[in-house]
């Protein structure tokens, strides 16, 4: 059995997008010898995950900038990034390349968390866009959703051996919301929803307490087993 448990993390570009991308500081992008105190700047917090099967990596464009000093990689979940409220912009292109494969608009509100995955093909590129949800912390538990991307998998059951069910009936580009569950370490059972056929050796996951985790189903069933862009399941922490 394995850990799914992996977390990755992006440095913003030192050019910060000074009214739109937030860096911790705003210290730089102007200057101002005043030292009145600013007033605060509403922003709402997004994360990014490509999960296209493919060695393409991509660019993540805010209203036309660059929002990191790198392009994403398969697989790699960016955590949460601030942006100033209001509509805004957001393209996807294969690395420093203009043609996008995904150009969308949404309203981004004030303290408000939202999650990006990428899904599809390079052909057709999809977007999966949601608004996260934050819950008081329970003692001793974490939370848990889980997110189809395998455009193979057109539904999926993923229990615990426990028999708890995480995700039942769930379709390609759908993604569950956030469920109380222990914290501890769990192990998945990820079956077709319609044959309940294996589709993956059950693994093990652990979750610590007040953690979110999201399960993401990711890969392409006909790739050989083990090989990188083959059917997969990979836990990243989102707080």
């Amino acid at each position: 059995m394995q850990n799914l448990l992996k977390k990755f993390s992006f440095k913003k570009s030192t050019t910060y997008l000074c009214g739109f991308l937030l860096a911790t500081s705003l210290t730089g992008c102007f200057k101002n010898d005043d030292p009145a105190p600013q007033e605060q700047i509403p922003v709402g917090i997004v994360s990014v995950y490509h999960g296209i099967a493919t060695n393409q990596e991509f660019d993540l464009l805010a209203d036309n900038q660059a929002v990191f000093n790198r392009a994403i990689k398969y697989s790699e979940y960016t955590g949460y990034q601030q942006f100033r409220t209001g509509n805004r912009n957001f393209k996807f292109t294969p690395a420093n390349a203009i043609n996008a494969v995904i150009d969308t608009t949404f309203n981004i509100q004030d303290g408000k968390y939202y999650s990006l995955f990428v899904a599809g093909t390079e052909q057709q590129a999809r977007l999966v866009a949601v608004r996260d949800s934050i819950f008081t912390p329970v003692a001793g538990k974490a939370f848990l959703r889980v997110i189809n991307l395998s455009p193979d998998v057109a539904s999926t059951d993923i229990r615990t051996t426990d028999n708890v069910t995480l995700a039942d009936n769930l379709p390609y580009k759908s993604i569950t919301q956030f469920m109380v569950v222990d914290a501890t370490t769990h192990t998945l059972q990820i079956t077709g929803a319609d044959s309940e056929a294996v589709l993956l050796p059950n693994s093990n996951v652990s979750l610590a307490a007040g953690n979110y985790y999201t399960i993401i189903l990711r890969g392409r069933a006909a790739q050989p087993a083990g090989s990188t862009y083959g059917l997969n399941a990979q836990v990243v922490r989102s707080f």
